[in-house]
């Protein structure tokens, strides 16, 4: 089977933006990848999306020194609280996620 991308040249590349488009097979571009090459020039990142990423808020209730304490990291490492928060949960998520995967090949 063979696999193709449809890629827009840039000017740098001699080419101009006006919907040329050049023909590359996915290996030539894992190769030019895997060779340390800049590929950024061959990716459309204008359709380029970031999964799992949709946001929704969320309210919640934390005691007075909880938050002292939230506030006194954030500010020690120069993020706002809800920064921390979202990294600090992220990481825990992250943990319980590992350590159910380790469980699951001890069986």
């Amino acid at each position: 089977m063979v696999h193709l991308l449809a890629v827009r040249m840039t000017q740098q590349s001699k080419w101009y933006n006006i919907g040329i488009f050049f023909i590359m097979k996915a290996k030539e571009l894992d190769q030019k990848f895997d060779n340390g090459d800049d590929i950024l020039d061959f990716l459309d990142l204008s359709r380029a999306k970031r999964v799992m990423q949709d946001q929704k808020r969320v309210d919640g209730d934390f005691p007075v020194w909880m938050l002292e304490l939230l506030d006194k990291e954030a500010s020690r490492i120069g993020v706002t609280r809800q920064s921390i928060i979202k990294v600090w949960l992220a990481e825990r998520l992250e943990q319980l996620a590992a350590n159910k995967a380790l469980q699951r090949t001890n069986r």
